[in-house]
């Protein structure tokens, strides 16, 4: 996976697109979620079913302590149960 760290993409993420993301400012936890921002909030979404989008309130808090860098590039599968169609 390649994420891109620009301070510029981070300040103003594009609506939609995969961002490396904190859900809590304070936390060292980081994931990979789908990114809006509406008013002062900010919504992260997962592409997989079953998880719910998150809300966060961010009046008063830096951006780029949320939104660590946007996704630009995913190799392959990352999940177990898949095998590659070569054996690299």
């Amino acid at each position: 996976m390649l994420i891109n760290t620009a301070l510029e993409l981070r300040v103003e993420p594009e609506r939609d697109a995969l961002y490396l993301v904190r859900t809590d400012p304070t936390s060292v936890d980081a994931r990979i979620k789908r990114v809006h921002v509406k008013d002062d909030r900010i919504c992260f979404a997962s592409d997989a079913s079953g998880f719910k989008t998150i809300a966060i309130n961010v009046d008063g808090i830096p951006i780029q302590r949320l939104i660590l860098g946007r996704v630009c590039w995913i190799a392959r599968s990352v999940v177990k149960d898949e095998r590659p169609e070569r054996n690299w």
